[in-house]
């Protein structure tokens, strides 16, 4: 008798726990979270923040930001002498979305689905000094730079499995269209040693491209909620 008083005391206790950790869960509106791509072949991780705003347990609304930056100097030697020149290549690309999770709740986890708007922009640009990007040229350089923009949408699919207190992980996958646009961009000269035209400016066309693709494929999660 005194064994069957005990299972109930502990049976209720779990019971009590459970309620209490569901009703702080629900009460944890906002959450911050990253992710990581743990089967990337090649290694790179972008920076990737997203904040969800809970209004209910079944209804989340999103945002993610991510930021992409690459700084590559190569140089450039004189064949037979001491000069150096330098090409130097940077890109970036900045991008954010917006968009709706709808929960399904369970016990032990919470899958959703939902759909996003993905905005972005960046630039592409390269100067090089003392060459004509192959040789080592002393008196000539060159710059070029474009702009860039995107806009797409996409569609997922996810899951949420909570840890302790706030603490969540999980993974996502879903389909992504993207317009990407390289813009109208400049290409500028400087050659000292010309005698008749030491700066040109020459026009580099634009560049549009639409991709649909699979994405976030092997991600994890990892965020807190509070």
């Amino acid at each position: 008798m005194k064994k069957l008083i005990v299972l109930g005391i502990l049976y209720l206790s779990f019971l009590q726990f459970n309620t209490v950790n569901a009703q702080e869960e629900d009460e944890r509106k906002l959450s911050f979270e990253t992710q990581f791509d743990v089967f990337s072949r090649s290694g790179n991780i972008i920076p990737n923040l997203k904040a969800r705003y809970f209004f209910s347990p079944e209804n989340v609304l999103r945002t993610t930001f991510s930021f992409q930056y690459n700084d590559a100097i190569t140089e450039i030697l004189e064949n037979n002498g001491t000069g150096v020149g330098s090409v130097q290549k940077t890109n970036s690309l900045f991008t954010f979305s917006i968009g709706y999770e709808k929960h399904f709740v369970a016990e032990k986890f919470s899958p959703y689905i939902g759909g996003e708007f993905i905005f972005g922009f960046g630039s592409n640009s390269t100067f090089g000094s003392r060459t004509d990007s192959v040789v080592f040229v002393s008196e000539f350089n060159y710059s070029s730079e474009q702009r860039t923009s995107q806009f797409g949408f996409g569609i997922f699919t996810g899951i949420d499995m909570p840890i302790y207190k706030g603490l969540y992980c999980g993974t996502e996958i879903g389909y992504m269209f993207l317009s990407s646009n390289l813009q109208r961009g400049e290409f500028k000269t400087e050659n000292a040693a010309s005698t008749t035209n030491a700066s040109t400016v020459d026009v580099i066309p634009s560049i549009k491209s639409k991709s649909f693709s699979l994405v976030n494929m092997g991600v994890l999660r990892v965020g807190w909620k509070f």
